[in-house]
């Protein structure tokens, strides 16, 4: 994520949102990034999701306030 904003061009905020982040935790990243002696982040790789569609015959919102329970 912050070697995508350190690309030519690049929008902190467009790829904050794209991983769906806030842009501050961004910036706080590259910051700490700088300041690092040793290099102490990982790269991500998001990968499909390979758990089976499961459809259910309706939706169903819980909705529970105190010890009453409404669906």
């Amino acid at each position: 994520m912050v070697a995508e904003t350190l690309a030519p061009g690049a929008v902190i905020a467009e790829v904050a949102r794209r991983w769906q982040v806030c842009s501050q935790q961004v910036f706080t990243w590259r910051r700490e990034m700088r300041h690092s002696v040793a290099p102490s982040f990982v790269p991500i790789v998001a990968e499909p999701s390979m758990a089976p569609h499961v459809s259910t015959p309706s939706p169903c919102i819980e909705i529970q306030v105190a010890r009453l329970r409404t669906y």
